[in-house]
């Protein structure tokens, strides 16, 4: 499918492959604390351990704080239990942008143009929240108009980037045996197939806050 940048747009684009985060442990990340923002509708309590605990919005009002009347726009995702952020869309002059807000996700627009949902984030913002996620839980993606389509986590990718701040790095599957690709053969693997939804962020390891890549990858429900 033809990208609506052109080449320029694809190496512009290509920047989501450049994030930052939170320092993890690489080979096993653990999870990390959900630190949502008001922003979500979350209130906040005290545990009996004095652990500041955060009960999510249904989602059905999670839904609802998102409704503007306009459909067919992605405005949010939504983990039972786990994570409700507002999703925002790439200015059409900037491919590589990522939001800096609290509690929300970008929408890559390249992604879009085959047929997928790429929801980015920095790692030390909402992407922190992706390490919460496991395998076969159910995430909606939320429409500005109310509508919503339910999917499954079926995988997760993980890598190490050879050139952390490069965004052609070659970069190392860290689930398949160390095999090597290009950021084009990974970007070809990740979002070019249709109609799944990706959520992807950094990890960070060794000191270094872009040491790796994670992709969580959810197909439709029936």
């Amino acid at each position: 499918m033809q990208n609506r940048w052109g080449v320029a747009g694809m190496i512009a684009g290509l920047v989501w492959l450049v994030l930052c985060g939170l320092a993890v442990d690489a080979a096993h990340p653990s999870p990390i604390p959900i630190t949502q923002g008001p922003t979500t509708g979350a209130t906040h309590g005290v545990s009996a351990t004095g652990l500041v605990v955060e009960t999510l919005p249904t989602l059905d009002a999670f839904a609802a704080m998102l409704n503007v009347n306009r459909p067919g726009v992605i405005a949010g995702v939504y983990v039972t239990n786990t994570l409700a952020l507002r999703a925002v869309q790439q200015p059409l002059t900037n491919p590589a942008y990522v939001s800096a807000a609290t509690s929300t996700v970008t929408q890559f627009a390249l992604a879009a143009q085959y047929g997928a949902i790429g929801l980015l984030a920095h790692n030390y913002l909402a992407g922190a929240q992706f390490a919460n996620l496991t395998l076969g839980q159910d995430l909606q993606i939320i429409y500005t108009d109310g509508a919503m389509r339910r999917y499954v986590i079926t995988s997760a990718r993980r890598f190490q980037a050879l050139a952390p701040d490069d965004p052609y790095s070659t970069f190392v599957d860290l689930d398949q045996g160390g095999a090597q690709l290009s950021s084009t053969e990974l970007f070809n693997q990740v979002y070019t197939v249709s109609n799944r939804v990706v959520l992807q962020t950094c990890i960070a390891a060794n000191g270094n806050l872009s040491w790796g890549r994670l992709f969580l990858i959810a197909t439709p429900v029936p």
